[in-house]
């Protein structure tokens, strides 16, 4: 169940150009505001881990410019997640993001939103982060895939800033289930898929995060090439003391699901191996997932 601890206080954030009388320009937060009991409700009673699955989050004319706008894998710097565990694009640079994207992730930073989302999950002082660190806009493309894990709790350059909150907003017409790339949230013991959500156009997914909260969608995209998997992804944080977070830092952490094979089992422990190793990399040096995609791609193209 989530912990209900609601605070008064005001949640820090990061200023950002959208003012506040423009956010409901982009998602209804009256709306969001009036339906408030039973979201919480739904969250704290979800099975396998508090979750909300939302419809219609962004205002329809936004979600359509949106959906328009993505970004094509060609067009401009993509971040390149291949690995064992994972196989997707992404860009964390709002800066490099069309208008749109901007937009809306201007207004899912404000007090105002980030207050609801204490509201809503029961954490208070969450605030977002302006380095999107980790997320983004995400692409999956044909073959692509996302193991079974949990996040990783500290932010990379922030010792202090401690992870606690996902939200999903899933930008894909008419999806079919036989694509794949359903959202499945699993059980503590990675021994069943408990629920499953597909991606469809403008369903936004909230859940905490935690080292009980595994999700991904580890089946292969079966689609046709150029078509993908489009979502924009924000992490929301609090601030913790700077040496117990550092110290209890999780890295990401994927998890063989009973029907994967002996091999999978040894390539993805060998895989959290190396990921734990990295992520302490970027604790102590600060470098970013864009500077090594960069790297990766100078050395092996």
């Amino acid at each position: 169940m989530a912990t209900t601890h609601i605070s008064d206080a005001p949640p820090r954030t990061v200023p950002r150009a959208t003012a506040p009388d423009e956010i409901d320009d982009i998602v209804d937060l009256a709306r969001f505001s009036a339906e408030l009991p039973p979201l919480r409700e739904a969250m704290d009673t979800a099975e396998p881990f508090p979750h909300v699955v939302i419809d219609d989050f962004l205002r329809a004319d936004i979600a359509e410019r949106a959906l328009a706008d993505f970004p094509t894998p060609t067009a401009g710097e993509w971040i390149h997640y291949k690995h064992v565990t994972e196989r997707k694009i992404g860009r964390s640079q709002v800066a490099q993001f069309p208008d749109v994207h901007r937009m809306i992730v201007d207004a899912m930073s404000t007090p105002e939103f980030v207050g609801y989302l204490s509201r809503l999950t029961g954490i208070p002082g969450l605030f977002a982060d302006p380095e999107l660190e980790g997320g983004g806009l995400h692409q999956t493309q044909a073959g692509g895939f996302l193991s079974v894990h949990t996040d990783f709790s500290a932010h990379a350059r922030h010792p202090s800033w401690a992870r606690r909150v996902n939200v999903l907003v899933f930008f894909n017409r008419d999806w079919e289930d036989e694509y794949g790339g359903q959202l499945e949230l699993w059980d503590s013991n990675v021994e069943r898929c408990v629920t499953t959500i597909s991606p469809t156009f403008n369903r936004c997914v909230i859940f905490p995060t935690n080292e009980r909260t595994y999700h991904g969608h580890p089946r292969a995209l079966d689609v046709d090439p150029g078509f993908t998997r489009k979502s924009l992804a924000l992490y929301y944080f609090d601030e913790v003391e700077d040496a117990a977070n550092a110290t209890n830092a999780r890295a990401t952490s994927y998890r063989a699901r009973p029907q994967d094979s002996a091999i999978a089992r040894i390539m993805i422990g060998a895989d959290n191996i190396l990921l734990a190793r990295y992520a302490a990399l970027k604790r102590r040096f600060g470098f970013s997932d864009r500077f090594v995609s960069r790297l990766l791609a100078k050395f092996f193209g």
